[in-house]
């Protein structure tokens, strides 16, 4: 749908400049050729989509840069059968000889009209990079080649993607080649041909002529991961270790390495060979281990599984383990490293989150001035509050099954603020103006224990909760189920560097609502007392583990945790041989972001 609607746009801004350049009396022809770029643009992306149709939109950057077959049988059907029958081709056959492949793409033409002769080539390139088919692909342009075909940019830019795809190549000059052809034919580049050919230098010796190329990325807009990592694999393989760690640090600023990075790292620098010192290998793998912990980046098990093998081979222990509420860990006794905000980072936060989130451009879309202001003004007078609720998430959010029907949204909401009456607490709720029309007994009882503060039913509340919080200081909690992913995304566009300190702000402080029992009583689930992310304490290494169909759950059940907010049930502990179980005191000063 991504890349359908670029099309549109591409073919709308075509033919809107056409049109401009007609009432101008200009020469058409001139003009024409001017549009030239932007209709290369449309045809390449017409082909990019035929052989890679869009996945969904929130997959991740590794997913959408390394394609692999996932062609089940709806997607099957919903394919043309122009690319159904290339796939099979690929997927299937073992050597197709000059006349047979002649045959193939006649046939492919013939059928339909969704693949036609300029783009055919470009889309079997596609294909066999999906399937990771290097033999027919070299076969294919070798047909082409003889046939003294032209073979287009979009051919030789997705044949330098799947050089990368398949991990080697058997003659890298035929690489190497492909790359002086397409910086003929392109003087100027743009970015998504740039980047396949980054991808595809990769795995030669000239490697390094992708940095040069990825300048010209940066111009048209952010490199992807999958560009970053494939530069800083070939960096750390040919020992170019300060020219990868850059890389890694530019890389993390907007997006996270690929997980094969921290594996070649590992390969290269971390295994004990004949020669290798088991010190200097300690201390490269820590490296990398600060790392993770300084930018907050969880890795997938493989990573997890190979840290282990790692360790044990340089003669520590490594054991998985849980880590209680209070931020223990069951194996070593060390507690992990509380959360901590300075003073300055979170006055940036709530002033940051005041001007840009709360009163932003689009502050007419979801409140008014008006609004805003009255709520400033409440918040100037009666704040600082313990405890800011969202009152319609926690209404619709906590109920119980009595009788057969369900509790009303206005008794949960009393019984909440009950429970923070009985803990002496300073509430505020919010709500909407609709919330007046709940039943009067339990709405008079929130109005007389709490400060209620009801927003426009248009409004969003969030942004109020929020700011709530924030401006009543760092000893105030809130209470709701909502991730505010929506409000974190808009924080981090404003300022990059508040996206950690918020999602740190946000896990020790919000608490969430988990029911209210039969008799009445309120379960809350506290906000987390530490950063589920990597961490030394006590010279012993803790790294959170992705789930996985309940493996390696130890001491609780295999409840897959449903956010960033929900701690990790699995972590790996590592420690040096000798250490024994003691109690690590918790301490800021361990948490460093010099990892050199």
């Amino acid at each position: 749908m991504f890349s359908s609607v670029k099309s549109l746009i591409l073919v709308k801004s075509f033919i809107q400049g056409c049109r401009y350049c007609t009432k101008c009396d200009s020469n058409i022809l001139g003009c024409l050729l001017n549009f030239k770029p932007a209709y290369g643009a449309l045809r390449y992306n017409q082909i990019r989509f035929l052989s890679h149709p869009p996945k969904a939109l929130d997959a991740s950057d590794s997913e959408r840069e390394n394609p692999v077959d996932s062609l089940d049988e709806a997607g099957t059907r919903r394919r043309p059968e122009q690319i159904k029958l290339i796939h099979d081709m690929v997927k299937t056959s073992k050597y197709l000889s000059e006349e047979e492949l002649h045959s193939f793409r006649e046939n492919i033409l013939g059928i339909g009209n969704v693949v036609n002769d300029s783009s055919i080539d470009a889309v079997v390139m596609g294909v066999c990079s999906s399937l990771k088919n290097m033999e027919f692909a070299n076969r294919y342009l070798s047909f082409l080649e003889n046939r003294n075909s032209d073979i287009n940019i979009a051919t030789m830019s997705r044949y330098m993607k799947l050089c990368y795809v398949c991990g080697q190549v058997e003659d890298e000059s035929t690489v190497i080649n492909t790359w002086h052809n397409l910086k003929e034919k392109l003087p100027l580049m743009d970015a998504s041909t740039a980047e396949n050919i980054i991808h595809g230098l990769s795995v030669t010796s000239e490697w390094n002529q992708g940095l040069e190329l990825l300048n010209v990325v940066k111009e048209n807009g952010s490199p992807s991961a999958s560009t970053y990592s494939a530069l800083i694999v070939s960096a750390f393989r040919n020992r170019n270790i300060e020219v990868g760690w850059n890389l890694m640090e530019e890389c993390v600023q907007e997006k996270k390495p690929l997980d094969r990075v921290y594996l070649v790292w590992l390969d290269e620098y971390c295994t004990l060979g004949k020669d290798s010192n088991m010190e200097h290998c300690i201390q490269m793998a820590e490296k990398l281990l600060n790392f993770l912990s300084c930018h907050e980046i969880s890795v997938s098990n493989e990573v997890i599984r190979k840290l282990k093998h790692t360790f044990e081979k340089m003669k520590w222990k490594g054991h998985y383990t849980s880590i209680n509420d209070r931020g223990a860990c069951t194996v070593c006794k060390g507690e992990m490293i509380p959360i901590f905000i300075s003073k300055s980072e979170f006055q940036a936060l709530s002033k940051t989150f005041l001007e840009k989130v709360l009163v932003g451009p689009d502050v007419f879309t979801k409140s008014s001035p008006e609004e805003v202001k009255a709520f400033q003004e409440l918040i100037a007078k009666e704040a600082p509050y313990n405890t800011v609720i969202d009152g319609l998430n926690v209404a619709y959010s906590g109920g119980v099954e009595r009788r057969g029907s369900r509790t009303n949204p206005a008794s949960i909401l009393q019984n909440v603020v009950a429970h923070f009456v009985d803990l002496s607490h300073k509430i505020l709720v919010l709500g909407r103006t609709h919330m007046n029309a709940w039943p009067r007994k339990e709405m008079d009882y929130i109005k007389k224990n709490s400060q209620l503060f009801l927003a426009e039913n248009v409004s969003q509340d969030d942004p109020f909760l929020l700011y709530a919080a924030m401006s009543s200081g760092p000893g105030t909690c809130f209470l709701s189920r909502d991730l505010m992913r929506s409000h974190a995304y808009r924080l981090k566009c404003a300022d990059p560097s508040l996206a950690s300190i918020f999602q740190r702000w946000q896990i020790s402080h919000q608490m969430r609502l988990l029911g209210v029992s039969q008799n009445n009583r309120v379960i809350i689930k506290p906000p987390l007392e530490f950063l589920p992310k990597v961490q030394k304490v006590g010279g012993n290494w803790h790294i959170p583990c992705q789930e996985e169909d309940g493996a390696h759950q130890v001491g609780r059940s295999a409840v897959v945790p449903n956010s960033h907010l929900d701690p990790p049930t699995t972590w790996l502990c590592l420690s040096p041989k000798g250490h024994g179980a003691r109690q690590f005191k918790k301490s800021h000063g361990e948490w460093s972001r010099n990892y050199n």
